[in-house]
């Protein structure tokens, strides 16, 4: 349904990238851009982007489009049908901000077992650890330096890393399993200070 709404080639097998953001600096568009650039020339993937934001940003992605049809898709504006499409249709989900106190988009996409790809940066960096080759540690893909060419090798191992269908099915069961509630939360409060009122007792 996702592909077929942006007019992408369907029952490909190829792992399908999306993207719910604004089209800002902050949310990572000035190395996204220059990253898809040199990533779409050869890569077995499909990228579907859901955003609205400044113009120079929305005629970069445009053209782009344009340029890779059969493996881009771009919708400016915000829907929230066509965002959980996204969410639940995409198997990665990226966010390359520059920065990002909190971050829901993350936490979303994992719920519905898209792996995230994002900066180790803020909210991003609590919530996601860096994936071990064999995909059994950790829950997303990041990359530190904000750059075009790390976001650029970071795109090029979830792609290489679909590839592994068993073990990539077992990862999004975990992702979908982990916890971030505010329930989780207060446990680990309530944990921390139960360690901290029995140390004041010694």
């Amino acid at each position: 349904v996702l592909q077929a709404w942006v007019g992408l080639p369907q029952g490909t097998g190829l792992p399908l990238l999306g993207m719910v953001t604004r089209l800002v600096e902050q949310k990572g568009l000035d190395i996204l851009v220059p990253a898809l650039e040199r990533f779409l020339l050869g890569a077995e993937a499909q990228l579907i982007i859901l955003g609205d934001g400044e113009t120079r940003y929305k005629d970069e992605l445009s053209c782009l489009a344009g340029i890779y049809g059969n493996k881009m898709g771009v919708v400016f504006g915000f829907d929230e049908g066509m965002a959980r499409l996204i969410y639940g249709g995409c198997d990665v989900f990226i966010m390359p901000s520059r920065f990002e106190p909190g971050g829901l988009g993350q936490l979303i996409s994992m719920r519905y077992g898209a792996i995230p790809l994002v900066r180790h940066t803020g909210g991003l960096a609590d919530t996601v650890t860096d994936l071990t080759e064999d995909l059994s540690q950790g829950n997303g893909f990041v990359f530190r330096d904000y750059t075009p060419e790390t976001l650029e090798a970071a795109l090029d191992r979830a792609v290489s890393s679909f590839a592994l269908r068993e073990e990539w099915i077992r990862l999004q069961r975990r992702v979908m399993g982990l916890d971030f509630s505010w329930g989780a939360s207060a446990r680990d409060y309530e944990a921390l200070y139960r360690i901290m009122v029995e140390g004041s007792r010694k």
